[in-house]
């Protein structure tokens, strides 16, 4: 189910009418494309709750309405600035016009409770400020409960990041699917998991706001898609229990730690139809076992460009400045013995204005480029194919990797792993390396020839290196540990929280869209 969600919308007095009426003219256009299946309006829809109502308001709020019902199932609760919640009555400016309208697509709710969505799986929880009393009576269902909430919650910030104290925690609503929140108008999502969000407001309301405003877009799966068991021990499964899961479901979710073999395809009995990779890379499925038993492989590219590339520039900013040193210096306890000669100590290079040699300037590449352009880096690459003059952006192109290499200050690597791009950098393309050269690499461990780049920081031919993959990780290659001009993370290029997420969503959605029959998002065989 798509849900446009939208809040505080705070129609006021005459002056800001026509600013108004553009503004919403410009979201129906957006909505229209969006094609979302309801549309939930969270409160505040006007600002001067029973007073200052004029006729203008009025017709311009009927209009309003009726737009947003012709486009979808229009949902709706009221806020505080609706009308008079301390009031034994419940005046609002809002219920007699919705009523007036008269408008089938259009639901209001008023007191706390469940209702349906009108989309079968999906349940709304009402938490309405107009009948706090009756709170504790709503009780997630069966099917994806999504919590609707008008007010503070505890932590949320303002436009100028006030923390409010709120009216309730964000654990108010774990036991809910997710929770949809209008009253502050600073769009912010309230938990690693992004299931609980305001979605700001709609215009520009007070100054210092942000002028960027707009709404957010739920895409929810129905707990009904699928019969889904979860790896819950979190570690790779082995190949006789993998083989014995993929003769017995339809879809399969896997990271590159699971090893998908040739031999995991051979006694499958036809029941498997898509494996969905978390990640850019795929090299730890036999591609073309998969494709003999007419199987699909996706993967989840774009979505990890920027994680990667910040990883990127982490690691040439660590190897070039000594930041593993120095941190086992101060780690150590050690720091107070050094001599404090500042000729010496701790002196690494500079990365401002030096220029980054890339090897593969697909997306990551670019993004690389793109951040290392921060720094003043200048930025030379070597691809398969030289790119159009746009994606380019001012790099230089080399057809040859030898001949790229004398010119890199710095080299990253960005490619996919692959027969042709196994040990691209080898003894004979890292000795071609400047002895202030440093290599960074975020792609695959096998594009490294470990014993020629270990003997090249061993014996000073390069200044320094900063690896986040290697051959046969996490066995890493116990030399490299022994280096200190060597920088090494546990391959954590994608590890944010918001780029795991957007991964993971999109292997769900690969498989949502094969067994919907839509075209896959990423389709790799």
């Amino acid at each position: 189910m798509k849900i446009l969600h939208i809040a505080d919308v705070h129609w006021r007095g005459l002056s800001r009418h026509e600013e108004f009426i553009l503004s919403f003219k410009d979201l129906f256009k957006q909505a229209k494309k969006l094609k979302p299946d309801v549309i939930y309006i969270g409160g505040d829809i006007v600002h001067s709750k029973t007073q200052g109502i004029s006729p203008e308001l009025v017709e311009n709020l009927a209009w309003w309405f009726n737009e947003m019902a012709s486009i979808a199932p229009t949902h709706v609760i009221l806020g505080n600035h609706d009308g008079l919640i301390h009031n034994k009555d419940r005046q609002d400016a809002i219920t007699p016009i919705i009523n007036a309208i008269n408008n089938d697509n259009i639901y209001l709710y008023k007191d706390s409770g469940v209702y349906p969505t009108g989309i079968p799986g999906f349940d709304w929880c009402v938490f309405s400020c107009f009948d706090e009393e009756n709170w504790s009576k709503v009780k997630p269902t069966k099917n994806i409960s999504i919590a609707l909430f008008h007010g503070a919650v505890t932590g949320s910030l303002t436009d100028i990041d006030w923390q409010l104290d709120g009216e309730v925690p964000v654990n108010f609503f774990d036991a809910f699917d997710f929770g949809l929140l209008g009253d502050i108008h600073k769009t912010q999502f309230l938990n690693r998991e992004k299931t609980v969000a305001y979605c700001g407001s709609t215009i520009q309301q007070n100054y210092g706001e942000d002028q960027e405003k707009g709404f957010l877009l739920w895409d929810i799966r129905s707990k009904k898609d699928f019969d889904v068991t979860l790896n819950l021990k979190d570690e790779p499964i082995p190949t006789d229990e993998l083989i014995k899961m993929a003769n017995e479901y339809d879809g399969f979710v896997s990271t590159g730690f699971d090893k998908i073999s040739e031999e995991f395809f051979k006694d499958l009995n036809g029941k498997l139809k898509i494996i969905a990779q978390v990640g850019v890379g795929y090299d730890n499925i036999s591609i073309k076992s998969a494709e003999s038993k007419n199987i699909k492989v996706t993967n989840t590219p774009n979505v990890l460009n920027e994680a990667v590339a910040e990883t990127t520039i982490l690691l040439i900013l660590a190897a070039s400045r000594r930041i593993g040193e120095a941190y086992n210096l101060v780690r150590s306890g050690t720091w107070k013995d050094q001599k404090p000669d500042l000729t010496k100590f701790m002196i690494g290079n500079s990365v401002t204005g030096k220029t980054l040699g890339i090897i593969g300037m697909g997306r990551i590449g670019r993004m690389a480029a793109k951040c290392a352009k921060a720094f003043g880096m200048k930025i030379i690459y070597f691809n398969r194919n030289r790119l159009s003059e746009d994606l380019e952006d001012g790099a230089k192109y080399y057809p040859d990797i030898n001949s790229m290499m004398p010119d890199c200050d710095f080299v990253s690597i960005h490619t996919p792993a692959t027969p042709e791009t196994k040990y691209i950098l080898n003894t004979t393309t890292i000795n071609l390396l400047p002895k202030h050269a440093v290599v960074i690499n975020t792609s695959r461990g096998s594009t490294i020839d470990d014993d020629a780049l270990i003997d090249a920081l061993q014996n000073k031919k390069i200044y320094a290196a900063g690896l986040d993959v290697f051959n046969n990780e996490p066995n890493l290659d116990e030399r490299y540990m022994k280096l200190d001009n060597c920088f090494v993370l546990p391959h954590v290029g994608s590890a944010t929280h918001e780029t795991r997420l957007a991964m993971s969503m999109m292997a769900v959605d690969n498989i949502f869209c094969y067994f919907n029959n839509k075209p896959l998002l990423s389709e790799v065989v």
